[in-house]
């Protein structure tokens, strides 16, 4: 049993909740965002719009309102050069998450923003394990939302910088290799540098009485799901030849619960059924 990793996507969500007062400023901000790059400045968002095939008409007016009406919600979709450059967050470097028994080599390969007027914003990352081991795609989903490195879990990032040479990196806007010399470091700290393109002049911490200056920026958001954990959805698609309704039931079951591959569980008979609420068996073997 393997995962078809070019169709396979986990989405890991960040909630939090912001003033919605300002969310105007914070969609200037956003739309201003650039991060330094060795040619120029590169754009880091894209202005998007939500799915409006899926959506019922009442339901897409109210998200992607006319011209010149105020916006209920906003959202953005990271520019690709900007998701990939070594002066961005570096989608194009080797990246592995590091756990107490092994690495998992995965990527990046999409980054949204949303911001709603009443006060609540979604920062979701696509990313997915390099392997096709259904063990692999497990365990990513398991200790990928653990992003403050809580259970041992950490990031290492290198990329080549020569025809035999790897060296250590990391995403500059989270400090670069400056701050992590090794390649090594948390998800969260890359995310706050994410939110960090929304951050309007209010989020300063002030210092040096007088001088108009500004130092680092506070967070003008909080969290409102467990501290320092993104919440997973997983799309997986799994090839095999005569995959047992056993195997298939039992794996549903750990995608389900995030379930690592090691973990022994010993789930109720209700628990494997295939007409189990939490399943939309629309189609057979989906």
């Amino acid at each position: 049993m393997i995962v078809d990793g070019k169709i396979s996507l986990i989405q890991f969500v960040y909630p939090f909740l912001f003033d919605g007062q300002t969310l105007e400023q914070r969609r200037e901000a956003v739309e201003k965002a650039q991060w330094r790059g060795r040619q120029g400045s590169l754009v880091v968002w894209r202005k998007g719009h939500f799915p409006r095939d899926d959506l019922l008409a009442h339901v897409e007016r109210y998200l992607n309102p006319p011209e010149n009406t105020a916006p209920t919600a906003l959202i953005w979709t990271m520019d690709n050069n900007a998701l990939q450059s070594p002066s961005g967050l570096g989608g194009s470097a080797d990246w592995f998450l590091t756990l107490p028994r092994k690495e998992i080599p995965f990527q990046l390969t999409d980054v949204q923003l949303s911001l709603f007027r009443v006060g609540v914003g979604f920062l979701t990352v696509s990313a997915k394990p390099k392997s096709q081991e259904v063990a692999d795609w497990l365990d990513f989903l398991h200790f990928f939302r653990f992003i403050r490195g809580q259970r041992g879990v950490g990031l290492q990032i290198e990329r080549r910088t020569g025809i035999d040479q790897i060296s250590p990196f990391f995403p500059q806007p989270a400090g670069g290799t400056e701050k992590h010399p090794e390649g090594k470091g948390q998800f969260s700290e890359i995310v706050s540098a994410i939110l960090g393109t929304a951050a309007i002049e209010g989020d300063m911490k002030e210092w040096g009485k007088g001088q108009g200056t500004w130092d680092t920026k506070a967070d003008w958001w909080q969290e409102v799901f467990v501290p320092g954990q993104l919440i997973p959805f997983a799309t997986l698609y799994v090839d095999g030849q005569d995959i047992s309704e056993e195997a298939i039931s039992e794996l549903l079951y750990r995608v389900r619960n995030f379930f690592p591959s090691e973990r022994v569980i010993q789930p109720a008979p209700d628990d494997l059924r295939f007409d189990h609420p939490s399943l939309l068996a629309y189609a057979e073997g989906m």
